[in-house]
């Protein structure tokens, strides 16, 4: 165990630990996986072995550590929590955050430098995420167009961001977590709550939830690439709310149906 160390945070990612225990020795979070012959991208991974090492300097449980991890399967897919994702459903290269929860994180570690006291969650990095639960927020974007050698490097994006937190947390909208978002949160807790939804893999049913949803509200010629993420959070929430039974499924297919033009 190293000498200079941090608090797990609840929910953390195993990347967003090992960035915040390089960061207490100083370090970015690249430099500080090579000095022990790991690389950081394994911690991004979940790798197991690579988790394990983190664990041990940092004197925390190591199912701990892999709890919320994202492990990756393959190119282009994670198993988060006994949930299968895929690349496009995971948010990397931008970093989103609670302003009210880092607020609390600094408060409930008032021996800990702040940039060291705050954590990223994995419940952030699920795309379809975009508010805060706890504090009925929208998620706020502190990162993007990430820097190759900072990617995944949570401490050092706060340290950018902390000193606008104050204005973060005034500016941030309010808004209650729509029934995705509930349904999302629940699912990875492990409880099962429709059967449509719940018979297809998570990413499969937030796909479909969002994709009825844009088609609703936005017509079927809708320039997807256009829609905003306020815009994929409404669609979201729309196209649960047909997914959650068989009968209003059909009745937008209809619906949709009776909408195209009548041609061979």
């Amino acid at each position: 165990k190293l000498h200079l160390t941090v608090p797990l945070g609840a929910g953390e990612t195993p990347e967003s630990f090992t960035s915040r225990l390089a960061a207490a020795n100083d370090l970015i979070a690249r430099e500080f996986c090579l000095d022990w012959n790991i690389r950081f991208q394994s911690e991004v991974d979940a790798n197991a072995d690579a988790v394990g090492i983190i664990a041990d300097l940092g004197g925390v449980p190591f199912v701990d550590l892999m709890r919320d991890g994202f492990v990756r399967e393959g190119k282009l897919n994670y198993r988060h929590r006994n949930e299968r994702l895929v690349r496009f459903s995971v948010r990397r290269s931008r970093i989103r955050v609670c302003p009210r929860c880092l607020s609390e994180d600094i408060r409930n570690n008032p021996g800990v430098a702040p940039r060291l006291a705050v954590h990223n969650r994995a419940m952030w990095l699920i795309d379809a995420i975009k508010t805060c639960s706890a504090h009925s927020l929208k998620l706020v974007e502190v990162g993007n167009d990430l820097a190759p050698g900072y990617l995944h490097d949570f401490a050092h994006y706060m340290a950018l961001a902390l000193p606008h937190l104050d204005n973060l947390v005034e500016k941030a909208p309010r808004r209650l977590s729509s029934a995705l978002e509930i349904y999302i949160r629940k699912r990875l807790a492990g409880a099962r709550q429709t059967p449509f939804l719940d018979s297809v893999e998570l990413h499969a049913a937030i796909r479909t939830c969002e994709m009825i949803g844009a088609m609703d509200l936005f017509g079927q010629s809708a320039n997807l690439k256009s829609l905003t993420d306020d815009d994929w959070w409404h669609a979201g929430a729309c196209g649960f709310e047909f997914a959650t039974s068989a009968v209003p499924i059909s009745t937008f297919l209809n619906k949709l149906q009776a909408t195209h033009p009548h041609s061979r």
